[in-house]
C-alpha cells in the first residue's frame, strides 16, 4: 500500500486545491505530497532488507521504477539486490540493469563485477541475465574478457566451462589476443559439448583471414564428433582467407563423412571459401550432386552458382572525389610522416619504411605501391590506415580516407548477408534512394542490385565493397590491401586495377607480389626480415 501513498496524495492534492488561500494551500500540499514521496522511498530501501522474498520482490520493482525515472542512488540499490539469497531477486534485478545501464555510467564498473560474480549462479536463467548484463555495461572490456577467461581455464564444471566460451564468443572483441588465446585452448577440452562451442566460437573472436585460426580449424576437421566438424565448417566461411588451400582440403576432405550435415556444411563453406578456378572443387562438388539427401544437392546447387566463373566485368569508373577546402593543388599533401625522434619502439618495419624516404607524404593524385614480404607488410599497412590521430602519420582533417581490405569484404558479408546490394547502400542513407541505382552502374552491379548478398559470387561481394567505400561520397585517398587476396580471378582482377590507376584520387597499393609496369611510386620493405 506505500507504494501508492504518492499517487493518492497528488489526487488529493488536486482535489483541496481552491478558495481564497488556494495558491498557500497548494505550496502546503506539495510539501506533504513531497513529503510522503521520501517516505514512500525510505520504505522501499527498509523493505529490500526484509525476510519475506515477496515483499523484497515488490521494493525491488519500487526500485527499479524509481531507477527509470532517474532518482539519483536508485542505481546502486538494484546492484545490490544482485547478491540476494533469492534467486528471483537476482534475477529481476539482474535483467533490469541490462536496460538501465550502459557503459558510461558510473556504476558500470561495480556492475561488471556482479555480473561476473552472477555468471557463476546456480540459476541458468540468472547465468543468462548476466550475460545481458555484461554486453550493455562492457562489451569488449578487458575485465570481463578476463573474468570470462579465468572461467574457462579455472573451473571444473564442464557446463560453466561451455557457457563461458559462448559468452566469450558474444563479448570478446574480433581479434581479443586473451580470448583468442582461451579459445584455443579449449578446443582440446576433454568435454565434448566444450570443445563444439570452442570451434564455434573461434569464428567470432579470430580476426578475419586469420592464418593461425585457420589452421586450427583444419585440424578439427578429424575429430570424432560430427557436431565439431559442423561448425568447423561454419566457422571456416568467417575467418578463412578465400581460396586458401589447407581450409580448401580440409573441406573436400569433409565431403566423404558419413554424417549428412557435415557434407552439406562443407559443401556451402566450399561456395564461400574455394576459388572458381580450382576444378578439383567443382569436380567434386559434381559428384556430390548424387547424394542421397536433399538437403547435400541443394548445398551443391548453391556452391556451384556462386563458383561460376563471372562473365567478364563491365566497365568500371570509380567516382571522383570533391575539393577539399583549402587545397587548391592536387600534389599537396595529405598525408605525411612526422617527427619520429622521440618514439621509441617502433617495429622494425616501419622504421625502414620511414627511414627509406627522406619525405614519405601522400597527396589527392599519388599512386603508390608498397611491396615487401609479411609481417612486414602488414605492420607498415596497419599504421597508414590507423586513426587519424596515429602518433606517426599526420593526415589533413578535412581528407577522407578508405581503406578496402580482404578482412573488409568478408565483413561486409558477414554484416549484411540477408540485405540486397541496393539495401545495404540504402541503410543510413535513405534520403539518397534516387542515386543508388547510377552507384552501382558505375561499379557493374546494376544487374544485381536486388540480389541478396549471400547470392553474389565473391567477385561481385569484392565490387559491392568498393562501392561502399566510395558511398556516399568518394574518397581522398583509398588504401587497398592485397589486391590479389580480395577475391578477383583473371580479367576482373585486371580490370579493376585499371580503374584503380585511372581514379582521379590518391591511391596505395599494399601486395608481397611484385607488380610489373605502371607508373607507381614504390615504397618497398624487401630488406625487412619475416620476425620483424
Amino acid at each position: 500500500m506505500w507504494s501508492k501513498l504518492p499517487e493518492g496524495t497528488e489526487q488529493f492534492t488536486v482535489l483541496l486545491v481552491g478558495g481564497s488561500d488556494g495558491l498557500c494551500d497548494t505550496i502546503r500540499l506539495r510539501e506533504v505530497n513531497q513529503h510522503f514521496r521520501h517516505l514512500a522511498e525510505d520504505a522501499a530501501r527498509w523493505h529490500l532488507q526484509d525476510r519475506d522474498p515477496s515483499i523484497r520482490i515488490e521494493a525491488l520493482k519500487a526500485a527499479i521504477l524509481a531507477a527509470e525515472n532517474g532518482k539519483h542512488g536508485r542505481i546502486t540499490e538494484v546492484l545490490d539486490c544482485m547478491t540476494d539469497s533469492d534467486a528471483a531477486m537476482r534475477l529481476l534485478a539482474t535483467t533490469a540493469l541490462s536496460y538501465l545501464m550502459d557503459e558510461t555510467d558510473l556504476e558500470a564498473p561495480q556492475a561488471r563485477a556482479a555480473g561476473l560474480l552472477c555468471f557463476l549462479d546456480n540459476d541458468s536463467e540468472v547465468r543468462h541475465a548476466a550475460k545481458g548484463l555484461l554486453s550493455a555495461v562492457g562489451f569488449g572490456h578487458c575485465s570481463i574478457v578476463h573474468g570470462l577467461s579465468s572461467i574457462v581455464s579455472c573451473r571444473k564444471e564442464a557446463w560453466l566451462r561451455q557457457e563461458a566460451v559462448e559468452a566469450l564468443a558474444h563479448l570478446a572483441q574480433r581479434g581479443d589476443t586473451e580470448a583468442f588465446a582461451v579459445v584455443v585452448r579449449a578446443l582440446n577440452d576433454p568435454d565434448l559439448d566444450v570443445r563444439r562451442e570452442a570451434v564455434a566460437a573461434l569464428g567470432d573472436v579470430a580476426p578475419f583471414g586469420d592464418a593461425n585460426g585457420t589452421a586450427l580449424l583444419c585440424e578439427c576437421s578429424t575429430d570424432p564428433d560430427p557436431t565439431v566438424r559442423c561448425a568447423l565448417a561454419h566457422a571456416s566461411t568467417i575467418i578463412s582467407p578465400w581460396g586458401d588451400e589447407s581450409m580448401t582440403t580440409a573441406l573436400l576432405s569433409l565431403l566423404e563423412d558419413s554424417h549428412y550435415e557435415v557434407r552439406a556444411r562443407a559443401v556451402d563453406a566450399l561456395g564461400a571459401v574455394a576459388k572458381p578456378s580450382k576444378q578439383e572443387v567443382v569436380e567434386a562438388l559434381m559428384a556430390c550432386a548424387q547424394d542421397s539427401q536433399e538437403r547435400v544437392r541443394s548445398a551443391v546447387q548453391r556452391s556451384l552458382a556462386l563458383l561460376a566463373l563471372d562473365p567478364p566485368v563491365g566497365q568500371v569508373v570509380l567516382p571522383s572525389p570533391e575539393p577539399i577546402e583549402g587545397l587548391k593543388s592536387q600534389k599537396a599533401a595529405v598525408l605525411r610522416r612526422e617527427s619520429t625522434e622521440h618514439k621509441q619502439d617502433l617495429p622494425p618495419s616501419l622504421a625502414l619504411l620511414l627511414n627509406s624516404k627522406g619525405f614519405l607524404c601522400m597527396s589527392r593524385s599519388s599512386k603508390i605501391l608498397m611491396e615487401g614480404p609479411l609481417p612486414a607488410l602488414s605492420v607498415a599497412f596497419d599504421a597508414l590506415v590507423a586513426a587519424p590521430d596515429a602518433p606517426v602519420f599526420w593526415r589533413h582533417p578535412r581528407a577522407r580516407f578508405v581503406t578496402v581490405t580482404p578482412s573488409s569484404v568478408t565483413q561486409l558479408c558477414q554484416d549484411h548477408a540477408q540485405r540486397s546490394c541496393r539495401e545495404v547502400l540504402h541503410f543510413g542513407y535513405e534520403y539518397l534512394a534516387d542515386d543508388i541505382s547510377s552507384h552501382l552502374r558505375a561499379f557493374a552491379l546494376d544487374h544485381v542490385a536486388d540480389v541478396l548478398l549471400a547470392e553474389l559470387t565473391r567477385c561481385q561481394k569484392v565490387l559491392l565493397t568498393f562501392a561502399k567505400a566510395f558511398w556516399p561520397r568518394a574518397p581522398h585517398v583509398l588504401f587497398v590491401y592485397e589486391p590479389n587476396a580480395l577475391g578477383f580471378e583473371a580479367s576482373a582482377l585486371d580490370a579493376m586495377l585499371g580503374a584503380l590507376c585511372a581514379w582521379s584520387g590518391g591511391l596505395l597499393l599494399a601486395t608481397q607480389q611484385a607488380m610489373e609496369g605502371g607508373t607507381w611510386e614504390r615504397w618497398s620493405l624487401e630488406d625487412v626480415a619475416m620476425g620483424c
